[in-house]
């Protein structure tokens, strides 16, 4: 390709050829799918910059080449091309193209040019309008429209907000630390001037990301000698807060962020940014900042103490509106007698009840200036509700589990539920302590499950964030100790895991060893080694946690045991060892499958007219997992 204007960009070169390729005539040798092209434009290395005017065109179908070519190829082409008002030329290249490229043409989807023009626009735009930032605040909103400062950092030497257009998201450089704001996650932005001080201001969904720039590891000495390049994947990794203090409040007051900029043009250049983001526009004007200490370490002490004096059921729906934003300390603890009074005149039950319509009702609150608003919000809440009537539970109760649900995102916790969930064998054992099981689920602020660029060391993070919850520190939930218990293999692969409290049952103390002890032990399996494979061991114990619905109970004497079906791998030789045969089909009598039938239609109201039985179960018994389903044996004595 010759013959290019100097004035003319490779976007441009672009559009003109993808105009012709992307017509209708053309559209049958390239099928449904838009072809790719490449266009790379020779360096002029005698003016010192810009292009010499002679490129190369590639595309990775060739029959849209050579048709390409014999309409616009040669000297005196049947037609032509034209870009910034010159002519340009082509021919076939002397050498092969070369494989990376027509890969790459093969494999990503083409991209609109004038699409792919206007983003660099906007990518330079953003660059040009970087803002600096000289202190960085997180707080509260209060409901006089005033922002409570939590925490502050002045930044000196200043840093940077900027706009990354690929990630759509807005990121606060300082040092060797972050913050990305993505657009999905912000509310509404706006800036203005709180005195003398030019404020830029962020209302977000969920909580930011914060990231800390990595150092490459050391070479190996192997590699110094000979010189071997070892370039480290990772440049950034996640971090739960800023700096102690700033983990303190991480989790509460995240959500309302002023970035300080050093003069009043830095508004201007933000307002360019928001212009080029999906935000649009940013909205005029600054909350005035006060210092209220709304989660000072007092408040927060008073908060956990009360918190431990409540039965469980409570605490949990109390700490749930803190954890969502909804009061801050202060607020929740003006509710503390009001409380405690409905507690002792109508029960905990009834309070539950009131507090989780209270959560919805703070969904709606307005601005006021009332200090007693909270309040009175929640005695007018508690005089109005009305306590559901829940139809009859459509499973046996000992089939079912009141569970509580606990998110552990990388900066904070949320709580839901309670939620009716089917039980399992271990949980049937302590009906009367439900509430010391707790599914806790590891998740990003947005719900989803975790996820990292590929220029982020996740693994990093989820070492030292959630295994070192896992393993030793445990988790503080509504003023009470929880700690890892086990998983399920299904629940395992959305990242939930069941932890416990310790407590009680029949004047034995009950924790996790307990429980895993109680499940049985490994000292006959076939493989003696198992418990020394984590994954093994791990998912054998899962099979006690698998939800399942109660069945019949049986004598031990009634249990048989049917050996397996084994044949030496060489006839005749038996130091070859034995293929194992087993399929896990059993037989079971239809009285027994009757009884079993009947007691599980008695606890369904939709399958209590069903007149037949099932010929197949599938079973959980003493921690084994039939894996294929049983058979009927119809004169097979009942067993």
């Amino acid at each position: 390709m010759w013959g290019v204007s100097y004035s003319a960009t490779k976007a441009q070169v672009i559009i003109e050829i993808a105009e012709i390729l992307h017509r209708d005539d053309y559209l049958e040798l390239w099928g449904s799918i838009p072809v790719n092209l490449e266009v790379q434009l020779h360096k002029n290395k005698k003016r010192g910059g810009g292009h010499s005017g002679s490129g190369r065109f590639t595309v990775a179908v060739p029959p849209v080449g050579i048709r390409f070519l014999r309409e616009y190829g040669g000297e005196h082409p049947l037609k032509t091309v034209h870009c910034a008002y010159r002519q340009v030329f082509f021919k076939p290249s002397d050498g092969s193209p070369r494989t990376d490229t027509v890969e790459k043409l093969l494999r990503t989807p083409y991209v609109d040019p004038h699409a792919e023009a206007e983003k660099w626009k906007r990518v330079t735009e953003a660059e040009a309008n970087r803002v600096p930032i000289r202190g960085i605040e997180f707080g509260w909103e209060c409901r006089d429209e005033a922002f409570s400062c939590e925490w502050e950092k002045a930044l000196d030497p200043p840093g940077s907000l900027a706009y990354d257009e690929d990630r759509r998201e807005f990121r606060i450089s300082f040092g060797s630390k972050s913050i990305a704001l993505r657009s999905a996650q912000i509310n509404w932005a706006s800036c203005g001037m709180d005195g003398p001080l030019p404020v830029i201001y962020f209302n977000l969904e969920s909580h930011p990301i914060f990231e800390e720039t990595v150092s490459p590891p050391d070479p190996d000495p192997i590699q110094i000698v000979f010189g071997i390049p070892h370039p480290s994947p990772f440049t950034r990794t996640r971090i739960s807060s800023l700096d102690p203090d700033h983990e303190r409040v991480v989790a509460y007051a995240s959500l309302a962020t002023r970035f300080i900029g050093t003069s009043p043009r830095s508004l201007e250049m933000f307002r360019a940014l928001c212009r080029i983001s999906p935000l649009g526009k940013s909205s005029d004007g600054a909350y005035h900042k006060e210092y209220r200490q709304l989660f000072s370490a007092g408040l927060m002490a008073r908060f956990e103490s009360w918190l431990a004096q409540l039965d469980f059921e409570l605490a949990f729906q109390v700490e749930k509106i803190v954890r969502d934003a909804k009061v801050d300390f202060r607020e929740v603890l003006t509710l503390r007698e009001a409380i405690g009074d409905l507690v002792r005149s109508r029960g905990v039950k009834h309070t539950v009840g009131v507090l989780r319509s209270f959560g919805s009702v703070l969904n709606e609150s307005p601005w006021d200036t009332d200090p007693n608003y909270i309040l009175a919000k929640f005695l007018t809440t508690a005089q109005d509700y009305v306590p559901e009537i829940k139809s009859l539970a459509s499973v046996a109760l000992g089939d079912t589990l009141t569970c509580y649900h606990v998110s552990v995102t990388p900066t904070a916790m949320k709580f839901h539920g309670p939620f009716q969930e089917r039980s399992n064998r271990v949980f049937r054992r302590y009906p009367n302590h439900h509430s010391c099981f707790i599914r806790v689920t590891f998740e990003e602020e947005t719900r989803l499950q975790l996820r990292f660029d590929r220029e982020v060391d996740g693994a990093s993070f989820v070492k030292k964030r959630y295994g070192k919850i896992l393993r030793e520190a445990g988790l503080k939930i509504s003023g009470r100790w929880y700690w890892f218990l086990a998983y399920s293999q299904s629940a395992l692969k959305e990242h939930s895991v069941w932890f416990m409290r310790p407590f009680r049952n029949e004047g034995v103390l009950v924790d996790p060893a307990f429980i895993i002890d109680s499940l049985g032990d490994f000292d006959n399996a076939p493989d003696p080694k198992l418990i020394y494979c984590p994954g093994r061991y791990g998912a054998r114990i899962s099979q006690a946690f698998t939800s399942t619905d109660s069945g019949v109970s049986i004598e031990p004497e009634e249990i048989r045991e049917v050996p397996d079906v084994e044949v030496l791998k060489i006839q005749g030789d038996p130091s070859s060892g034995k293929w194992n045969f087993t399929d896990g089909v059993g037989t079971i009598s239809p009285e027994l499958a009757k009884l079993i039938w009947d007691t599980m239609r008695a606890s369904r109201r939709s399958a209590r007219r069903v007149r037949i039985y099932p010929k197949c179960f599938q079973i959980r018994f003493q921690g084994c997992k039939v894996r294929t389903l049983l058979c009927i044996v119809p004169h097979q004595t009942p067993s």
